[in-house]
């Protein structure tokens, strides 16, 4: 289990934390769960589940406190034990996560002042552990599509497309996708977050896969535009652009550099070549638990990058009634710049 250090207390006003998402949960004790609360102060934590969780709880730590919580109040009655014994006066609430009616409801339960605070910050620094199962995550999704490529014909559908990958990660030995994957085919292209539809694939059509998967519940997030047959000329010139535009990111990429410098170096290069208005989100985003996190390559970001941080370079251009082109890699920060965690081929494919 992790704990959380004095500065992030200090920076946060709370003496303690009643953590109630599930992605922070799962960071700070193990427990991938929507029911139970993970509570911390500066000198303990104690994790509140009910019994469908607490034997495998008390399984995998077995020198942690897991505490057996049956219902609501029994749950309500142990955070108030907790806050006396730790003296809390001050405890923070995840208030970006919990409903208004449920900050409220819990914040009239305790024993204390409640305060709103964003643990999602804990996570923004992957550690050893984190980084290798994105290692391992993005080598079985770049090995996957590998596999798959040889069975992707004109005549199938992008749902097709879609359940062979899903199934060749699990195979491979993915826990489940990272999201819901996108694959879109032809004019489906121009749709940044178009969904695997019915769709037919045409002949000399650009396929946009966008996909991950999950390895000890940590995310991959990869993109690839492939083509069936061969592209007009001015498709295969968007593509080579938008492989400039991702190149270039990945150059300015290092600790200290700002997230918006980053987007910026893409988007000159498509902007210079006159096709900005089609470039239309942010040039990436964190990854980790959750398949976006923060910071974010965004227009104007003074957010720093720091060694240990995992970001996508994902530039697209999108043309309505043309198809588009999106190329994504999963990029660590290091000490000394950057590595791509995801090595799959990025020239354009042409099957």
């Amino acid at each position: 289990m992790r704990r959380i250090n004095r500065e992030f207390y200090e920076r946060s006003g709370a003496d303690g934390f009643i953590v109630s998402s599930r992605q922070n949960k799962y960071y700070l004790a193990g427990l991938y769960s929507s029911r139970g609360y993970v509570l911390c102060c500066q000198d303990e934590m104690e994790v509140l589940v009910d019994g469908r969780y607490y034997a495998e709880m008390k399984s995998r730590y077995p020198q942690e406190n897991i505490v057996l919580c049956p219902d609501h109040a029994a749950m309500m009655h142990e955070i108030n034990a907790f806050i006396r014994r730790s003296r809390i006066s001050r405890i923070g609430l995840e208030g970006n996560y919990l409903t208004y009616h449920a900050y409220q409801k819990l914040s009239d339960e305790i024993d204390c002042e409640a305060v709103s605070v964003d643990l999602d910050g804990l996570r923004k620094i992957k550690d050893s552990f984190e980084i290798e199962s994105m290692r391992k995550a993005c080598r079985i999704a770049c090995d996957s599509l590998q596999q798959i490529l040889p069975a992707i014909h004109a005549g199938m559908c992008e749902k097709e497309v879609e359940n062979l990958l899903v199934f060749t990660m699990k195979k491979n030995g993915a826990q489940k996708e990272s999201f819901d994957v996108i694959v879109a085919s032809g004019l489906h292209g121009a749709f940044p977050h178009a969904k695997a539809s019915d769709r037919v694939i045409g002949e000399n059509e650009l396929v946009t896969i966008d996909y991950g998967c999950r390895v000890n519940e940590y995310c991959s997030d990869i993109t690839r535009t492939i083509c069936i047959g061969h592209c007009s000329e001015e498709l295969h010139r968007i593509y080579d652009m938008v492989l400039s535009a991702h190149d270039a990111a990945l150059k300015t990429i290092r600790p200290g550099a700002l997230c918006g410098d980053v987007d910026a170096a893409a988007r000159k290069v498509i902007e210079e070549a006159g096709y900005g208005k089609y470039f239309p989100h942010n040039l990436g985003h964190s990854i980790g638990i959750e398949d976006h996190e923060e910071p974010c390559f965004a227009p104007g970001s003074q957010e720093l990058l720091f060694p240990g941080m995992i970001l996508s370079d994902e530039p697209g251009i999108y043309i309505e009634g043309l198809g588009g082109v999106r190329i994504e890699d999963d990029v660590l920060v290091t000490e000394e710049g950057c590595e791509m965690l995801s090595d799959f081929e990025r020239k354009l494919i042409e099957l």
